[in-house]
């Protein structure tokens, strides 16, 4: 029971579990859930062109540099060779980076708590090479406005970048009706 409390106490941690009234728990719907990834688009879209524009927002010069040489370096790979993990962990530290830029220590806490969520895997699950090659292209347009200090159009790309990328997520298919609802025609 101590070891089932333990790893309830850890879930509710990563927000993937809440406690009920009594002794009941109730999962959230899991970060890989359509509407769960919606929600979390319109999430980002909130906060991160906001950490952009905060005042006082410092981009990591080192972390940048790093960053862009490890994207130039994914994009070049072939179509069959594309590293899945790799761009799943530039993303992150990419938009980690964002977050720890802000000069708010809310919107940098808050955006960290949700960049956890995206570290579960299941997240990325298909989504297309050519999607992420796009992708890592807008990250670093991105990042060469961040280096020029023209937070106004980085924040405006990347809310460009953001809406992009959620129109490209997998969508349920059926969306709750069933397959075909509607189109067989029966005898009467």
């Amino acid at each position: 029971r101590k070891q089932e409390l333990k790893a309830l106490q850890s879930l509710q941690e990563e927000n993937l579990v809440a406690l009920a009234p009594g002794q009941s728990w109730l999962f959230r719907r899991p970060p890989d859930d359509p509407e769960a990834q919606g929600e979390s688009y319109e999430f980002r879209l909130l906060l991160e062109p906001a950490a952009i524009l905060t005042p006082g927002f410092q981009l990591d010069g080192a972390r940048a540099a790093a960053l862009r040489q490890s994207m130039e370096a994914l994009t070049g790979q072939a179509d069959a060779a594309f590293d899945i993990k790799e761009f799943q962990r530039l993303d992150i530290e990419f938009h980690g980076m964002i977050a720890d830029g802000s000069a708010n220590r809310f919107v940098t806490d808050a955006l960290s708590d949700h960049l956890r969520l995206r570290r579960l895997p299941g997240v990325y699950a298909g989504v297309n090479v050519f999607r992420l090659k796009q992708s890592l292209r807008e990250h670093l347009t991105i990042l060469d406005h961040l280096e020029n200090r023209q937070y106004g159009v980085a924040a405006d790309l990347l809310r460009v970048h953001l809406r992009l990328s959620r129109s490209q997520r997998p969508r349920a298919a059926s969306r709750g009706a069933p397959a075909l609802f509607g189109m067989i025609s029966r005898p009467d």
